[in-house]
């Protein structure tokens, strides 16, 4: 008997012992409002790939809608065809208050949009539209868009197990 009540007891101390709370590890700083001015939410698409610009204290990642993500997972010629569309987020980072060394998002510097449409030639060609500020509005006159892009639709995907 008194075996039974010790084991009752060690269970509950183990099973408080790994409860979490919950809804407190979510980075709400680093996510979309509802004041940005966005057409959909780009932390809802696919994660094609991610990078981190130590120089810059950037990290950013390429999301995708299902039909870009499909695309690159079999190609990385930049060649995604029409109704595709590319979504590269980027934000400043800032130290991980849980992890010594570690980084994490803070809040969105930028969002750049790739959208893949046919053009009066019947041709299928990228449109880029990029989203900067706090809340994040569309940024008119950008000038030379080729390389702005290229260095997104360049990026091949991550290696998915």
């Amino acid at each position: 008997m008194k075996f039974l009540k010790y084991t009752v007891v060690f269970s509950f101390l183990i099973l408080n012992a790994c409860h979490t709370k919950k809804g407190t590890e979510f980075n709400q700083s680093a996510s979309v409002t509802s004041l940005d001015q966005l057409p959909e939410n780009p932390l809802e698409q696919k994660v094609i790939s991610s990078s981190v610009n130590t120089t810059k204290n950037e990290m950013s990642t390429l999301y995708g809608n299902d039909l870009a993500f499909q695309y690159a997972r079999f190609y990385n010629d930049g060649n995604y065809p029409e109704g595709s569309s590319l979504y590269r987020v980027t934000w400043k980072q800032q130290d991980d208050p849980r992890w010594f060394g570690g980084k994490i998002p803070k809040a969105i510097e930028s969002v750049e949009i790739v959208r893949f449409v046919k053009n009066d030639e019947n041709k299928v060609v990228p449109d880029y539209t990029m989203y900067k500020g706090n809340p994040l509005s569309e940024v008119k006159n950008m000038g030379n868009l080729e390389l702005f892009i290229k260095s997104i639709v360049e990026q091949r995907m991550a290696v998915i197990p």
